[in-house]
């Protein structure tokens, strides 16, 4: 009796949650639709094939690379003047390159490949 009236006393002095309070229908949509899986899959897979697009678009530019290298060594060497090795000599090099490629003709291999990914995205959109 005692733990009865105990629980009633307490459920009566406790205020009401916050996690209790009435959901309208438009509010219960927007939650699911915000934490429905299935469409931030269906989202990601609409981002993912426009970066495949954008990637596409992009290989028709060419391409430049820079190359920079710095090399260090450590230890005996010999000294080609005066034909006398030279102990514990540090020794560096560097080394720079940039490099260009651009592509004329490939038989319209990129050309229908954006093509393809543009439909793709399209698709993934509509999904």
């Amino acid at each position: 009796m005692k733990r009865i009236l105990l629980s009633l006393l307490l459920a009566a002095a406790c205020p009401p949650l916050s996690g209790q309070e009435a959901w309208s229908l438009e509010r219960c949509i927007d939650y699911a639709l915000h934490n429905n899986i299935g469409i931030r899959e269906l989202e990601l897979q609409t981002a993912v094939r426009r970066t495949e697009y954008l990637e596409k678009k992009l290989a028709h530019l060419p391409v430049i690379g820079v190359r920079l290298a710095r090399n260090y060594n450590w230890g005996r060497s010999v000294d080609m003047q005066e034909l006398v090795i030279t102990r514990n000599k540090l020794t560096s090099a560097t080394a720079a390159s940039i490099d260009a490629s651009l592509t004329l003709f490939n038989g319209f291999t990129r050309h229908y490949e954006r093509l393809a990914a543009g439909k793709a995205v399209d698709q993934a959109t509509l999904d």
